[in-house]
Formats: C-alpha cells, structure tokens, sequence
C-alpha cells in the first residue's frame, strides 16, 4: 500500500509539529530569552513524492538538511538539525522523541509500511531516532 499525497501531507504535517516541538521554550523563562533561530538554506532530498509535504520541515530554521527515502515496504525519513535546532533538541529532546514515536506509529498504521526517522546533528552524527515495523505493536526511539 502506498501513501497518497492527502496521506503524506497529512503525515508531514503533524512531523511539522514534532519539530515545531523543538523551537516551543520548556519554560516560561525560557520563553522570554529564546531568540529565533537564523534562516538559512534546507536542503530537501530524496523521493520526488514527498519532496513537496518534506519542505514544510524546512520552514522553521530547526533542520538544515531533509531526505525522504521509499520503497515499496519502507519509508525513511533523515532529519539533519541546525546548530540552533539541535540546542532545542536537547533541552526538549525527551518530548521530541515522544512525538516522533507516535508519529512512527501512525504513519505506520496509515501507510502499512515500516517508518523510521533517522534525527543527526549539524554535523551528520545520530542523535536519535524512531522506528517502526509495520507488524510491531509500537516505535522503539531512542535519544542520546
């Protein structure tokens, strides 16, 4: 089964949230400090299917780098951070992680496929991630 564009967009956009979830202060405190994050290039890669829906990753400056791999069984979803979105990343990462994992989980059940996304700093180093098999009952994610 494969996703539909209503499905991808739909799928996208709650990873949307995820990363927004990333850029959201922990803190009252920490609201009044946080400083935006620069704008700079987002590179999006990866199946043409989902190049459309993966660009609204880029809209918030958390990720410089987005690829979106799939065939027919598999979707991977590599999500490399800025410098200014991997420092949100750690001070949220466990909430982050969180929405990840259920959004493995649902586009798993949506699409009848495995999900995985694969989150690296600027650097390209692993920081954390969720998977999903089709046939499992839920994610494993992990953070480091």
């Amino acid at each position: 089964m494969t996703c539909s564009r209503r499905c991808r967009d739909g799928v996208l956009a709650m990873a949307l949230a995820a990363s927004i979830a990333c850029g959201a202060p922990s803190s009252t405190s920490e609201a009044a400090v946080e400083q935006p994050l620069p704008k700079g290039p987002c590179t999006v890669s990866g199946n043409p299917d989902w190049q459309d829906a993966a660009q609204n990753w880029c809209d918030g400056q958390i990720f410089s780098m987005v690829n979106v791999s799939q065939d027919t069984s598999n979707v991977v979803i590599l999500l490399q951070f800025t410098d200014g979105g991997r420092q949100r990343f750690a001070r949220n990462s466990f909430e982050v992680i969180n929405r990840f994992r259920r959004l493995a989980d649902e586009m798993a059940t949506k699409t009848d496929m495995n999900v995985a996304f694969s989150l690296h700093d600027a650097t390209g180093q692993f920081i954390g991630g969720c998977v999903r098999k089709r046939s499992a009952a839920e994610s494993d994610c992990n953070a480091k």
